[in-house]
């Protein structure tokens, strides 16, 4: 599947890596459903999450560290949700795709 590329992530929250990113939305109703993928990074999620996002990584690795230092990884095929709130550093050694979904009123909201 071919994916649109996107912004990346602001200058000050990439710890390390260049942040190029693409998506491709498949669905918005309720709920939007998207495909995400990102170039290798480590991106620091210091403001509080701006919504529930469940995840189903289909490409790649990804280590979801919270500011208490629990430590995740999580690797094709595996499903976890992130929550709204949550902080942390989300670290992407090499490329990394994922499906998405998200309420889509919190979704929209998030972009505005």
């Amino acid at each position: 599947m071919e994916l649109e590329s996107i912004p990346p992530f602001p200058a000050e929250i990439v710890l390390k890596g260049e942040s190029e990113n693409w998506e491709q939305v498949l669905h918005q109703g309720d709920f939007v459903v998207a495909v995400f993928e990102a170039s290798p990074a480590i991106i620091d999620i210091s403001e509080p999450f701006p919504y529930d996002e469940f995840v189903l990584v289909l490409e790649g690795e990804v280590t979801l560290t919270n500011i208490d230092g629990g430590k995740q990884t999580y690797n094709p095929g595996d499903t976890f949700l992130v929550p709204k709130g949550w902080r942390g550093t989300w670290e992407m050694p090499d490329k990394y795709r994922e499906m998405i979904i998200i309420e889509t009123d919190a979704w929209v909201a998030a972009e505005e």
